[in-house]
C-alpha cells in the first residue's frame, strides 16, 4: 500500500513537472518559429496528456 501511495505522489509530481517543461518549450519555440504556430498550439493543447503519460512511466521506474 505504501508503494502505491508513493507511486501516486511521484506520478502527480512528475506529470506536473513534465507538463510545465512542455509548455515552457512550446512558449520558447513559438517565439523563434512563428511559422510553426499551428503545430505548437496543438502540442500546447495536448501537453497535459503527454505530461501524464510521461509522469506515470517515470514514476513506475522510480517506485519499482
Amino acid at each position: 500500500m505504501q508503494r502505491f501511495i508513493a507511486y501516486l505522489i511521484w506520478a502527480g509530481f512528475l506529470a506536473l513537472l513534465y507538463r510545465g517543461m512542455i509548455e515552457l518549450a512550446v512558449d520558447r519555440l513559438s517565439g523563434r518559429l512563428p511559422e510553426a504556430a499551428p503545430l505548437l498550439e496543438e502540442v500546447h493543447h495536448y501537453g497535459w496528456m503527454v505530461g501524464i503519460v510521461l509522469g506515470l512511466l517515470t514514476a513506475r521506474l522510480l517506485v519499482h
